[in-house]
């Protein structure tokens, strides 16, 4: 007989680190949210072995990452590793005012990276999705079909554009190696006298 119990943790919401930096007063402060919420096929056990099962299922982390996302207020949300951007985040996210557009990675994977905005704030007049596969002139450079969003935003209050962008890397040792021509061995150092 074996006994599995969903522990449930008490819901602790990070704070937004300002960035501040002097300002003459003139120019409007925005806010960016910027998170891997680490896709379905990452919320594994093999890759977190400490971690409780039922707090890796979907069904357990969305919820509390919508409710974290919301309490900032944020202006922009950056997200990546994002799937369910249609059936879940977007309807969740719309309720609270936002929009958002979403670029999913190439290859066979389904996740990816999405730009969230307070609809009442802003809106959005262009976007660029880049792959950067495709920058490498035929090769293939990124074993992890690495992606990017630029989305340029106007405001009812202002002629100015803000943008903003959202990317997801990872870039393993050994294609860091293949890019970069090798990663010199460690050399013993010499003993100084």
């Amino acid at each position: 007989l074996s006994l599995v119990m969903a522990v449930q943790h008490p819901q602790r919401l990070r704070q937004l680190v300002p960035d501040l930096q002097e300002s003459d007063g003139q120019d409007e402060l925005i806010s960016v949210l910027s998170w891997n919420i680490l896709n379905e096929d990452s919320a594994v056990p093999k890759y977190f072995p400490w971690t409780d099962r039922e707090c890796l299922k979907f069904a357990f982390r969305a919820p509390k990452q919508i409710v974290e996302m919301t309490a900032q207020s944020p202006d922009f949300i950056c997200l990546q590793e994002i799937d369910q951007f249609r059936t879940y985040f977007s309807v969740q996210l719309s309720k609270h005012g936002y929009e958002g557009y979403f670029k999913q990675r190439t290859g066979s994977k389904t996740d990816g990276c999405a730009i969230f905005y307070n609809r009442d704030k802003y809106f959005l007049t262009t976007s660029v999705d880049i792959e950067y596969n495709d920058l490498a002139n035929g090769r293939k450079a990124f074993t992890t079909e690495n992606i990017a969003q630029i989305g340029i935003f106007g405001s009812p209050t202002s002629d100015d554009l803000i943008v903003v962008a959202n990317t997801r890397t990872l870039i393993s040792m050994s294609m860091t190696s293949k890019i970069c021509g090798g990663i010199p061995k460690h050399q013993k150092s010499e003993k100084l006298n």
